[in-house]
């Protein structure tokens, strides 16, 4: 695969490596703390509402749901996920200059 912003490369490699440059993996849950809680948690980039509980962006899943866990026992409704090759497609395109090549290789 190859990315293209504004006709220029920006990025290639496969459909994986292109995803692992977007460290960000989600974390979906239904808690009882609040949105400003959860973001006090170190590595925490985000957290926004989804249906009835939050989507948490973070490049450190285990210690943040350690955390989650010992602010709130009661936590349910987890699922865990990575980036989507969409979302690093968008990531790369935002923050990539047109020069600034990056190639992936195995």
């Amino acid at each position: 695969m190859v990315v293209l912003n504004h006709g220029v490369l920006v990025a290639q490699g496969t459909s994986a490596e292109i995803k692992a440059r977007i460290a960000d993996k989600k974390i979906r849950c239904r808690t009882s703390l609040h949105p400003d809680q959860i973001r006090t948690i170190a590595g925490v980039k985000s957290v926004s509402p989804e249906g009835t509980g939050v989507e948490i962006r973070t490049p450190q899943v285990e210690p943040v749901l350690r955390e989650l866990f010992a602010r709130d026992p009661e936590l349910q409704g987890l699922e865990l996920a990575g980036s989507t090759l969409e979302e690093a497609f968008l990531k790369i395109i935002e923050t990539e200059k047109p020069n600034q090549v990056k190639e992936m290789t195995a």
